[in-house]
Order: C-alpha cells, then structure tokens, then sequence
C-alpha cells in the first residue's frame, strides 16, 4: 500500500467515452490506497451516479467534486454539459469548449482548500486548462508533416515509422483540432502535453508492443499502460452498471441473449458521439436485416428523431421483432460484450468500445466515425488482425455524408458481417486472435501482470516526486 497522504486529482472531459474509463482508473488507484477526487459537473455525475453508490458501500477513498458547468455564460443553454448534447455546429462546440476551460479557477480555488493536498492531476487531453492548476499548485515538471505536398484530403499516405505499413488520408487522420478556427485548442493541447510529466494510457504491453516505446521516443516522456481499465469490473453488477442507467431491464436482455446460440448474435453500437443522417441509418438498418442474424441495435437518444421512428414503424421492427433487439439510448454494453452469444461487434471504432470489445474477446467489423477512429480502425484491422472493415472513408461530419449520402451500402455490411461471423478461415482466425488478446489482457490486469505493474511504478514515481517537492519545499522555508 501507499502512503496516505498520496492524493490524485482526475479530470476526464464530459463526454460518457472519456468519462467511464476515468471512472475505472479512479477504482484502480483508490484500491492501491491512493485518495483520489474526480472532477466532473452535476449532471455527469448524475449520470454516473450507479458508480457513486458502490464507491460509498465500498469505502472506497474516492471524493467527487462537482463543478457547476458555465453554460448561460458562455451563450449554451442550461443543463448542455455533456458533449453528446451539444449541435456538431463549429461555433456551439467553441462555446463548450471554453466553458469548459472557466471552470479552472472554481477547481483551483477548491484543491488549494483541499486536505492532503493534491500532489498529481491527470487531465483528459481535451482538458488542457488544467495545465495552469497544477502550475498554480506547483506540479509541472505534428512531428512528421507527412500531409505536406498532399493535393486531396482523400489521398492516401503512409503512416512514418511504424513497423507496418500504414495507410490513411488527411480526411481521416487530420490531427487534433486540425481546422484553422479550432488552432487555438491544438496549441493549448500541444502545450499542456510538453509541460506534462508524462502519460497514462488506456492499454496493454502485449497488445501494442514495440508501439509504446515509440510513443515514448517521439514524446520523450514516460508511458504507463495500465488497461484494459474496464477489467477492474469484475462483478456482474459493477459491469452492467458502467455509464449511465441503461433505459432496457439487464434481465431482459440476458434473457434474449441466452435464447441464442453461442457466437450468433452480432452487437452493434456507434457510441455517444457519432451520428448519421436519416438514409444511411436506413441503408444500416437494412443491410442488418439483411444479414439474417441475431442482432442487438443500439440507437442513440440523438438518432431517435421522428424520421426515423417512422421508418422503423413502418414495418421494419415488426420485419425483425424476433431477430432484433432495438435499444433506444444507452445500453449495457460490457454485460452484453461478455455474454457467450456474441460473435461479433460493430463499431465506431472508438477506443473505449475497441478496448472492451477486445477484453471480451469479441471480434470487430469496423465503421469509424471521426478522430481517431480511422487510424484505431486500421489499428485493429492491419496490425492486430482482429476486425473488418465495413467500408466507411470519409468522417461523418464530411459534406457528402452530411447531405445524405450513402456511403456503407446494405450489400457490401451484410457480406461484412458474414465474412465477421460465418464459418470460413477469416473468421476462424479472427476468432483466435480474439481470444488469445482477451487472455492476454485478462493477464496484464492480474496481480504481477504488465498493467498492474505499470499503474504501481506510476503511484511510486508520483510518490517520490511528492516527497521530493516537499523536501525542496521544507529547504526553501529553512533559507527564508
């Protein structure tokens, strides 16, 4: 165990991706003895608030410090403190980025308050305003242009230094906050990255091997794997409970998932973020049908618009009542990834759903969306050999998917989906690969395995810094 006074500030960005694994990695340490608060806003909290109630049957030192979200501020309307309820509109998410950003000075004024005092912050990378806090408190100790020359956003180029030959188009991995009106998050991203101490990643040794010493190299500070983070869920109900309140009964759904055969059912969720308009939801609604599998549906509330509560009234629910299960909004993911019946995962390819798909040991057909889903697309796909990809190129926030449209047409996911689930060769070693990363990850958050040596190097290394601020602190009074 680690000393008490050790005390660990966590900030993940309000979106429910970026939140759920903060959550886990804020279990992960208090069970190392580790105080930790995680900063978040009423309403995420209330999100989460399953989470809360087993941290306090728990006794686990877990403290939750709720910052009120400056929406009326900063022109958003009230209760608009979750990404997934902003409009992907350039001058709303502006907004929400910097009434993000005013929250800094509530949390600093907050953690000097604090008793022990804080003596790390491990911020989200879309949170680069905490930089200043944790200057403040005392704590702080596009690499390649490989898209110069590049005539179109659709042209393929080859990813530099990696051991595999990698292909993506600047459409598809344009950086972060790439575009002219976003350069002052990119560059309050790229300074809260080099006044950082180091990294802390959601992932595994054996899963990217070779790939965390190179990040480490181009970074030149310290990596720690410490996932898959979502494995500390070890009970079913701590599983089931992840995020917000499911809106299907998990009895319910384990019953209709253990009416079916091991390895039948496909599983398709695009996360919170990623949306599609009206004809590619239909053309993916039909290529499921299609695909004449059991099939779990997961659309989103911000999908759900009259439109398209139409088009599934009009004979498509009732088409495939007995073969698929619609969930209107969030769903139970790990619970149902873990059940015997799932033989396959389509996904946006976000690297929370990724992760836990690959934890469960569950192969993935792959649709990404935006950010770094293209790149984790071709991550799964090229070098862990473990997914399909359905064909989507371009974001969704491209003007051709924007205007309606199709780009995945029912035909080519319906022979995805079978090349994913049939009985050929493909399959068959996509399903080995699974199962032999599922093992692997299972054994890298066992006691001696990489990622739980990783997560105690790191509270040992903060523990030594800690100490050494305070012994220079205790110099610094002696001399004055």
């Amino acid at each position: 165990m680690v000393e008490e006074r050790l005390h660990f500030v966590l900030v993940p960005f309000v979106a429910q991706g970026h939140i759920i694994p903060t959550l886990d990695l804020a279990r992960l340490l208090a069970e190392r003895g580790v105080l930790v608060t995680l900063v978040t806003t009423p309403l995420n909290l209330s999100r989460n608030q399953a989470f809360v109630s087993r941290v306090k049957e728990s006794g686990l030192p877990i403290l939750f410090l709720t910052l009120r979200f400056p929406c009326e501020e900063i022109g958003l309307p009230a209760g608009y403190e979750n990404m997934d309820l902003v409009p992907h509109e350039d001058e709303e998410l502006a907004k929400f980025f910097v009434a993000m950003e005013m929250m800094r000075e509530p949390l600093l004024l907050h953690l000097r308050r604090s008793s022990p005092q804080p003596c790390c912050i491990i911020s989200d990378f879309c949170n680069p305003w905490t930089r200043h806090v944790a200057r403040e408190l005392g704590h702080n100790l596009m690499h390649h242009k490989v898209y110069e020359g590049v005539d179109s956003a659709h042209a393929p180029v080859v990813v530099p230094d990696l051991p595999v030959r990698i292909e993506v188009t600047m459409a598809q991995a344009p950086g972060i906050f790439p575009l002219p009106d976003w350069k002052w998050m990119s560059d309050e991203v790229s300074e809260a990255e080099s006044s950082s101490h180091g990294t802390v990643v959601n992932t595994f040794a054996s899963l990217e091997h070779g790939y965390i010493s190179l990040y480490e190299k181009v970074k030149g500070k310290k990596v720690w794997a410490v996932g898959p983070v979502s494995l500390c869920n070890k009970l079913a109900t701590d599983a089931a409970s992840r995020g917000d309140k499911a809106v299907i009964n998990e009895e319910k759904c384990l019953t209709w998932l253990d009416s079916r055969e091991p390895r039948s059912v496909l599983y398709a969720s695009f996360g919170t973020l990623v949306g599609y308009p009206l004809a590619q939801l239909v053309e993916l609604g039909m290529g499921l049908e299609a695909a004449q599998r059991p099939i779990i549906w997961v659309i989103k509330a911000g999908e759900l618009q009259s439109a398209v509560e139409e088009w599934l009234a009009e004979g498509f629910e009732e088409r495939t009542r007995d073969r698929i299960l619609i969930i209107r909004g969030w769903a139970p993911q790990m619970t149902i990834l873990s059940h015997p019946s799932i033989g396959g995962f389509l996904t946006h390819c976000g690297w929370n759903s990724s992760l836990e798909g690959i934890a469960a040991g569950v192969p993935l057909l792959t649709w990404p969306g935006f950010a770094d889903q293209f790149l984790n697309e071709r991550f799964l796909v090229d070098v862990l050999r473990v997914g399909i990809s359905c064909g989507m190129k371009r974001p969704f926030w491209d003007e051709t998917v924007i205007s309606g449209d199709v780009k995945v047409k029912r035909e080519d996911l319906k022979k995805a989906v079978e090349r994913l689930m049939g009985n050929g060769i493909e399959a068959h070693e996509l399903r080995k690969r699974t199962t032999e990363l599922r093992n692997m990850a299972r054994c890298a958050m066992d006691v001696g395995g990489s990622s739980e040596e990783s997560l105690m190097q790191f509270i040992n290394e903060v523990s030594l810094l800690a100490k050494k601020q305070i012994s220079t602190t205790e110099i610094q009074q002696e001399k004055d």
